[in-house]
């Protein structure tokens, strides 16, 4: 059956979000409250304090104590709530047990597949950190409770057989059956839950540890129900099995080893040898280090993020500390397990207890003796003698487990102590002599506000002092701890240092407010613990002669600090608008108040653009593509690009253009003409293209060659002959260098080049060789004959007899071509195209393999 965990898990839980993010709950605040809260609960941490006290101090002095005698045997169940598993499955799932308690085992006895990684940390956490519990778990397979269906050799591993209630109180199912084991219950846990335990430690009763099923087992093996890694609901951040490490580490007494307080005081883990943390770690994966320098630091030392009782994840946590193994064996060892079990096996038990040798006690105490007896007996029997001195006990024999021995009398003396234990193996016994020394109980006086002063009409009998109890008797009052002979006397009504006078020392500090404004000269103070008229607490007045002078006073423009800030006038309430851009015209949007119009700020607030400072009310107007005088958001019709050709009507100011990126510059000619503006390529098309003031230049016919001419370049892509003298000192080479002349009165250039007066052309001296195509005259094509096509093919020399050819414009665009080759046969086609060409001057080329011929033709219709 699924359980609905209704109760808060406040002791030993593993918990996160759907996203694995976080680990959950506190130990040590929830702890404290169970004690105060629970009766049982603290009668029984009480109790194994007591068992436990003695057995860790003696391992402690030897740090990680080897296991003798083998390990601890530990005999543990695992139950499977109703439902999780198939009967299909149920091999399966206990093949996962044994591999997870075989794991378990491993990480007990310090042998983690990855604890050796802590030698890299010595220099930090110290040499032999690494602990040994020296306990093994056995899954049992004998004496098992009736009524399971278990029979001796059978794993102690039930499937939905026993009940996975939570009592109230309790954090984990609790079976009276299964008591002596340690139990672990597999369950589909909500909330993200990963695991808790039945307190710090656990009961032994038939509770133990719950833990989810996603994450019981080291993830070797995957069955439907129990494991499942990755699949949905799981957690793959924790699928090594270390959860039922964390859990069983509570189990055996061990808290988190930050101490849940988010802090680096407080108790944290009460573990010696881990350091204090201020992170748990939770989920964390990234944990690659390989020295202490590479470690976090939360509290001023290297964080042990790798220990059990962190929430970092599996992958990262691979050990306990030799303290926390302490802790763990001393609590399998109050619980009785020994070095065998009947429940494992059946061996004969070996006496053993505690305390041996010299003991000193007070004359009202009493010896508390633990059985330390190994192979779980079943009985016990002590026997006590005084063997010597003149000490008198109040018992001679015992059967009781763990007994309790109270010195009557005397002042020293020996005890002989014989212990015999059975169980259905037999039973051995073993004998001990304790020297005792019993101190004289004296008067002890209550101390309870634990300011070192005693209460004199509260008074026991102890050997020493100790906590809530001390020497002194002077205390006159035993229930504030701000009272007590010498104690500073203060204002608050009472008699603190018992001298009988009530606040006869006041030393509350009032100080002068002269001015009546409430706040007082810090110069000007008397002690004592009531205010005198014309008095205060406050100490921040700057002038105490002035009611209008104080702190938060109004500023107001009268030269003075009225609100004791040290500035004089600041907040005065004249506004001041800033001009950002230098025109003087301020941004109505970024003002300040005061006295005196500072640098960077005018009067008035009408600029509409505090950035720019050609832009304010009656700015002349530019061409830059914004309203510069404010007036409108509408820009001038000469500043838009009406035919979108990248030029507008306006000549562009020397500072360049401020408006859209599109505009390239100004003086289009006509702004409704997208293929009329500055710099365009000219055409023969009837318009100005280039704004030059000429139309069509380049279109008319050349002139006839007279044997001597002139190339006319306008520098543009157009190149022209013209029959024409030029009168020049300049000297032009053989190998006609270009010379650049300017066009005036002196030169008269006839069509089809015309340059506008004080136009810069070039101009070059080249021989007249006549055109093998003249020019044609109309439509009718006269000059560009057949006969003239064919003489220039046969001007070509070529083996295969093949040609290519191509029609370039004036920018060497090709505007017709004949793509495959062709031969001296296909004229025809060669004035196909020649007489579809339009009005203009084009470039012939024909190609004969390497060879090549250009001829200019011009077509005049």
């Amino acid at each position: 059956m699924r359980i609905l965990l209704s109760v808060v898990f406040i002791f030993s839980c593993i918990c996160l979000s759907a996203q694995e993010g976080e680990r959950c709950l506190s130990t040590i605040q929830n702890h404290e409250s169970m004690i105060e809260e629970n009766p049982e609960y603290k009668i029984r941490v009480e109790e194994w304090q007591k068992k436990t006290g003695s057995i860790i101090k003696q391992r402690r002095e030897n740090k990680n104590p080897t296991c003798t005698s083998g390990p601890l045997m530990v005999p543990i169940a695992v139950h499977f709530d109703n439902g999780l598993v198939s009967p299909s499955e149920e091999a399966c799932a206990i093949t996962i047990v044994e591999e997870q308690i075989a794991e378990l085992n491993l990480e007990m006895l310090g042998l983690d597949s990855d604890a050796g990684l802590i030698n890299n940390f010595t220099s930090c956490f110290g040499a032999n950190i690494l602990g040994d519990a020296c306990i093994e778990f056995c899954i049992a397979t004998q004496n098992h409770p009736t009524g399971y269906g278990l029979v001796n050799g059978d794993l102690a591993i039930t499937f939905g057989q026993v009940s996975f209630n939570v009592p109230g109180g309790n954090f984990t199912p609790v079976n009276s059956d299964w008591a002596g084991y340690v139990n672990v219950y597999v369950d589909n846990l909500p909330g993200g839950l990963l695991g808790v335990s039945n307190g710090i430690p656990g009961g032994f009763n038939g509770d133990g540890v719950l833990v989810d099923n996603c994450v019981f087992g080291t993830g070797a093996i995957n069955c439907t129900g129990v494991q499942t890694t990755g699949s949905a609901g799981c957690f793959v951040t924790y699928d090594e099995g270390e959860t039922l490490a964390h859990e069983i580490g509570h189990y055996f007494g061990l808290r988190h080893i930050w101490g849940d307080n988010s802090g680096c005081g407080g108790n944290q883990d009460l573990i010696p040898d881990t350091p204090n943390m201020a992170s748990n770690y939770s989920g964390l994966t990234n944990c690659s280090d390989n020295s202490c320098s590479d470690l976090p630091q939360t509290c001023g030392s290297e964080d042990m993020y790798m220990n059990f009782m962190s929430y970092a994840g599996d992958g990262c946590m691979y050990m306990f500390t030799s303290d926390q193994s302490d802790v763990m064996y001393a609590t399998a060892v109050a619980e009785g397990y020994t070095t065998t079990s009947t429940k494992c096996s059946d061996p004969s038990p070996v006496a053993d207890f505690s305390p041996t040798g010299n003991l000193t006690i007070c004359s009202n105490d009493c010896i508390q003796f633990t059985d330390l007896s190994t192979n779980v007996p079943t009985s016990w029997t002590w026997i006590f003698t005084v063997s010597a001195g003149n000490l008198v006990i109040d018992k001679s024999s015992s059967t009781d487990q763990n007994p309790t021995l109270c010195i009557t009398s005397g002042t020293s003396g020996s005890v002989g102590v014989t212990l015999t234990v059975t169980n259905a193996g037999g039973s051995d016994n073993a004998t001990e002599r304790l020297d005792i020394i019993v101190n004289q109980a004296v008067s002890y006086f209550i101390d309870d506000d634990s300011d070192g002063f005693g209460d004199p009409t509260s008074s026991i009998l102890a050997c020493a002092a100790g906590p809530g109890i001390v020497t002194d008797n002077t205390d006159c009052d035993d229930a504030n701890a701000m009272v007590y002979p010498g104690a500073p006397e203060v204002c608050d009504g009472i008699d603190n240092d018992c001298d009988n006078l009530i606040d006869e020392d006041g030393n509350n500090v009032y100080y002068a407010d002269t001015d009546g404004d409430s706040y007082g000269d810090a110069n000007n103070s008397i002690t004592g613990c009531t205010a005198p008229s014309g008095y205060v607490t406050d100490n921040t007045d700057c002038d105490d002669a002035n009611a209008m002078v104080y702190p938060g006073a109004p500023e107001v423009c009268d030269g003075i600090d009225n609100d004791c800030d040290n500035l004089i006038d600041e907040d005065g309430n004249n506004v001041y608008y800033a001009d950002t851009d230098g025109d003087s015209y301020g941004d109505a949007n970024n003002s300040i108040t005061g006295c005196t119009l500072p640098a960077g700020y005018v009067i008035n607030d009408t600029d509409c653009n505090d950035i720019d400072a050609t832009i304010y009310p009656g700015a002349p107007e530019l061409c830059d593509g914004q309203v510069n005088d404010c007036n409108t958001s509408a820009l001038p019709t000469n500043e838009v690009d009406n035919d979108t050709d990248g030029y507008v009507e306006c000549t562009v100011d020397a500072g360049g253009w401020d408006g859209t990126a599109s505009v390239i510059g100004g003086d289009d000619c006509v702004d409704a003409e997208s293929n009329t503006f500055p710099g365009n390529t000219e055409i023969c098309d009837g318009i100005d293209n280039n704004c030059d003031g000429t139309i069509d230049e380049g279109c008319g016919p050349a002139p006839d060659c007279d044997g001597d001419y002139i190339v006319i370049n306008t520098i543009i892509d157009y190149t022209y002959r013209a029959d024409i003298n030029i009168m020049s000192d300049a000297i032009i080479d053989e190998n006609g260098q270009s010379i650049l002349y300017t066009a005036g009165t002196d030169i008269n250039l006839e069509a089809p080049f015309e340059v506008i007066l004080g136009t810069t052309f070039e101009a070059r001296i080249e021989p007249c060789t006549p055109l093998p195509i003249q020019q044609v005259e109309g439509s009718e094509n006269k000059a560009i004959t057949t006969d003239a096509i064919t003489e220039l093919f046969s001007n070509l020399e070529t083996q295969q007899g093949l040609f290519k050819v191509s029609i370039l414009d004036g920018n060497e665009n090709v505007v017709n071509s004949l793509n495959s080759s062709i031969t001296d046969k296909d004229i025809g086609k060669v004035m196909s195209i020649i007489q579809s060409l339009s009005k203009g001057s084009y470039n012939l080329v024909i190609e004969a393999g390497d060879n090549i011929t250009t001829e200019k033709i011009f077509i005049i219709k």
